[in-house]
């Protein structure tokens, strides 16, 4: 007998059923192995039966036979039972996870501190270019005069530019000329007062634009300004102006002209006014030198001193024609100090401006 199949186990409730498998009793059973043959049946003698079988034989037969098919059936049965069930098993759709514990809510972070860039910076403090500057104060009517060209001006250049009258003061290549120069003259009885050697250029400005406005010939408002010097030439009228210019020409005891730029600004320029008298024998005024010890024979000048530059007399104004040639004029070029500006009567130099 084949036992009937194991009922399958019914679907859990509520889960949708996955499609199953065919069942497995649906399909066809292997084709059975075929029987031995029988062996050929003897009767009670012993004797075989080639064709016959006893009835007890076939009914043994029949019965072994349908114990083996019941068996491999019910193993068949249980097989099918139970592959169905590892399909149900597999095929089941998994039960839903159990809810998990509800996390913990963290807890809110602390507002971060906004970030160095976002955050108000102090103000800079403005750059000095940048800052307001402080309102000047208005000059006062004394220091606005102290700008104003005249007198006043020769002591404020004694105080801040000083002339030098020292013949030690002047360059390394006119020092040794003009030494040498005065010392002859000495040795001739002609006293030497050296009124100019090292100038500095503020003062040779200041000396150049007096005379130039004092003579008209440049325009006070037209002079050109230095840094250093903080003057106020043009006085507002033209005759003020030249009057001031004047005044301080005079203070300053100029004569004629003043270069500017100036050789005495690099120490190569000599002022000197001179006293002949003791020199003079019959009216007559004559220097004898050597240029050079080494020299066989001396050099004899007369002079002509009547319109020099004397000591105690001014030589403003005083021009003398040609006077490179004069033969005071030539003593000095023998050693190196020329003259050679017949309105600067005074003035001596390395190159003879």
């Amino acid at each position: 007998m084949r036992a009937p199949a194991s009922p399958s186990a019914p679907a859990a409730p509520g889960a949708s059923a996955a499609p199953r498998a065919p069942a497995v009793s649906g399909r066809p059973l292997a084709a059975k192995a075929p029987s031995a043959p029988e062996a050929p049946e003897e009767d009670d003698a012993g004797a075989r039966r080639p064709n016959g079988r006893s009835a007890q034989g076939k009914e043994s037969k029949r019965s072994k036979s349908g114990g083996i098919e019941d068996l491999i059936d019910e193993f068949g049965q249980k097989a099918r039972a139970l592959v169905a069930t590892f399909y149900e098993a597999w095929s089941a759709p998994s039960a839903p996870p159990g809810p998990s514990a509800p996390e913990t809510p963290a807890a809110p972070a602390a507002a971060a501190a906004p970030a160095a860039s976002g955050a108000p910076t102090a103000a800079a403090a403005p750059s000095a270019s940048s800052a307001p500057s402080a309102p000047k104060a208005p000059e006062d009517d004394s220091q606005n005069a102290q700008r104003m060209s005249g007198k006043h001006w020769v002591a404020t250049a004694g105080k801040k530019w000083p002339e030098s009258s020292r013949i030690e003061d002047l360059s390394e290549e006119f020092r040794p000329k003009a030494q040498g120069f005065v010392a002859m003259l000495n040795a001739n009885s002609i006293k030497v007062d050296i009124g100019s050697t090292l100038r500095p250029a503020e003062r040779a400005y200041l000396y150049h634009y007096c005379l130039e406005v004092a003579a008209g010939k440049v325009n006070a408002a037209d002079v050109p300004r230095l840094a250093t010097v903080d003057i106020q030439w043009d006085h507002g009228n033209s005759e003020q102006s030249k009057s001031a210019a004047k005044e301080m020409a005079d203070g300053f005891g100029l004569v004629g002209v003043a270069a500017y730029p100036s050789n005495h600004s690099g120490g190569t320029a000599i002022d000197m006014k001179m006293d002949f008298s003791g020199n003079t024998k019959g009216g007559k005024t004559a220097i004898t030198y050597k240029v050079s010890p080494s020299d066989t024979d001396p050099v004899t000048r007369d002079l002509e001193v009547g319109d020099e530059a004397k000591i105690g007399v001014s030589a403003r104004g005083k021009t003398i024609a040609n006077i490179a040639d004069r033969q005071l004029s030539l003593s000095g070029k023998d050693f190196g100090v020329i003259r050679a500006i017949n309105n600067d009567i005074v003035h001596w130099s390395l190159n003879g401006r």
